[in-house]
Formats: C-alpha cells, structure tokens, sequence
C-alpha cells in the first residue's frame, strides 16, 4: 500500500511527499520486497528535485543490495549521472564503466553497436547514452590520456578501441580535429596490434584530408604504411587481415587538393591547435554545449520502458 501510495504521490507531482512515503516504507518494512526497488525511485525523485548528494546515497544503496537484481545497471548508470551533476567527473566515470561492463562484457566481435545482434534496443540506448556522458567526462578531463587509468580488466580491454572512437567522434562534433586524430592516433600507438587499429588510424587520414590539412594526412598515410604494410608486425599477428584490401590502401586515397576549399588554400590552412575545457568541472557547462540531459521518463514502471521491473502481482 505504501509503494502504490507513494507512486500515487509522485505522479500527482507531490515530490517531497512521495520522498517521505518511500522513506517509511523501506524503514517500517526493510526485508520488503520492493526493497531496492524503492531505493532506485527514491534516487530517482532525489534526482529530479536536483538533491545529487542524496540521490547517489539512495543509488549506492541499491547497488548494495541484490547484485543479480533487475536494478543494478540503471542505478550505476544514475549514480554516474548523479556525481557528474556534482562535477565529480572522474568518479563519475567509475559506474558508467560499470554499466558497459555489463551490458558490453560478453558480446563479441567488433562490428558497429546497431548491427550487435545480441543487445536489446533497450540496452543499446542505454550504451550509446553512456558512451556519450563518458566522452564528456574524459573531454573535460585529460581526453584520451585519461581513459588507460579505466581500463582494469580483459572485459574493459574488450571494448577499449569504442571508448577511444566515441570520444573522438565528440571532438569531431565539437570541431576539434587536431583533439579527434589524436585519439585515434592514441588508441593505434596503445594497441598496435589490435585488429581495430587500422581502422582508428585510417580514420586519422579521413579526419585531415576532409579538414584540408595535407601535411598532417600525408603524415598520418605514412604512419599508417610503416604499421600495417605487408611486412609489418600487425601483418604478422594478423595473418587474415592481409586478405582483404583495405579501403585505404593507396589508390583510394583521395587527392587533398579535392577537399580544401581554395579560399583555405590561399590562407594556409592550419590544424585547430588542442583546446582544454574553460570552465571547472562543475561549471562546465559555461564554456561547452549543454549536455546530454538525461532520459525524461516516468520513476515508475508502468511508464519507464528501459527499466525492468519485478513483476508484481
């Protein structure tokens, strides 16, 4: 009665009191059995009326709770939005690698999140969302040379080459092409024999030729011959990887005079030299675009659709 009092409560916008009810519940009935079920809405409504603090005690209880429960991914993934609203964005990072070690642990392969056959849609929206508040935390960090300090364990290393591709599609976003072929670059010169490798490097020479500098491309086709040529070690390690041509090999790379623009070319094109975040951690977003804001949904079940409930009677 009191859960279904409490629900009652929040969707007629009685917050506070909802708060309360939730509070007596867990208190008057601990061993219930919508125990961290209660904890994760408390978080939730902590979270909307904006009490961070509170809403990540309420998460940490939950992730205390049952290990196996049908709450622990969305209560990683709120207790990392719940210490990045405090601007705690290292700590932050914490849970949402919590969250791809979950979700992304035992699929295999390399191929793009929307073609990974064995993630629900619920789980892939819940990936992407976490891949891009992650880019955002490491943006304002140290970028890429903060993500190796993350990497702890094989199931990490497993998805490591997404970590370094999603934060320089960021940088792609946000213009900043010097910081994106560097994190690709970054990843390459980490795992050189990694079969993602190539294909990050690659992606270095597209990011310069498409941005007009022909210095930097041709540098970076260089780089790329020397480490993943026909005698190189990656060919070595990756004997299969000389049987399919790869879509940068010389003849299709396309001309850097074709992608300036002549007005660039009188003026010199330049690279964009690196840009560090302006602002502190938690006034970040005085000097970058407003983030991501986090999923409007319902606290409860009958609404949320990315939460699954225990089924109750």
């Amino acid at each position: 009665m009191l859960y279904q009092l409490a629900r009652a409560q929040e969707q007629g916008g009685e917050l506070e009191v909802a708060l309360k009810t939730l509070d007596r519940l867990v208190q008057d009935y601990p061993q219930t059995a919508y125990r961290d079920e209660a904890h994760f809405r408390h978080g939730e409504l902590l979270f909307t009326v904006r009490d961070y603090a509170k809403a990540e005690q309420a998460y940490g209880t939950v992730l205390a709770g049952d290990e196996e429960g049908p709450y622990q991914g969305r209560a990683l993934y709120m207790q990392g939005w719940s210490r990045f609203k405090q601007g705690r964005l290292e700590e932050a990072l914490s849970p949402f690698f919590g969250v791809l070690d979950l979700t992304l642990g035992d699929l295999e392969g390399d191929d793009d999140l929307d073609s990974l056959a064995d993630l629900s849609r619920a789980d892939r929206e819940l990936v992407e969302d976490t891949f891009r508040v992650a880019s955002l935390c490491l943006q304002n960090l140290q970028g890429a040379e903060s993500i190796p300090a993350y990497i702890t364990s094989d199931v990490r290393r497993g998805y490591e080459f997404r970590i370094y591709q999603q934060l320089g599609e960021l940088y792609i976003k946000q213009e900043r092409t010097k910081d994106a072929a560097d994190t690709f670059g970054a990843f390459a010169r980490r795992q050189p024999l990694h079969a993602q490798a190539p294909v990050l490097q690659a992606r270095v020479i597209e990011i310069y030729q498409q941005a007009g500098f022909a210095n930097l491309a041709l540098e970076a086709k260089k780089e790329y011959v020397a480490r993943y040529g026909a005698s190189s070690e990656f060919r070595r390690a990756n004997p299969q990887a000389g049987n399919a041509r790869s879509r940068w090999s010389r003849p299709t790379w396309p001309s850097w005079r074709a992608t300036i623009t002549p007005a660039r070319r009188r003026a010199g094109a330049r690279p964009i030299t690196r840009r560090r975040c302006a602002g502190t951690a938690a006034g970040w977003s005085r000097s970058r675009p407003t983030p991501m804001q986090r999923p409007t949904t319902s606290c409860w079940p009958s609404c949320c659709t990315r939460t699954r409930a225990t089924p109750r009677p």
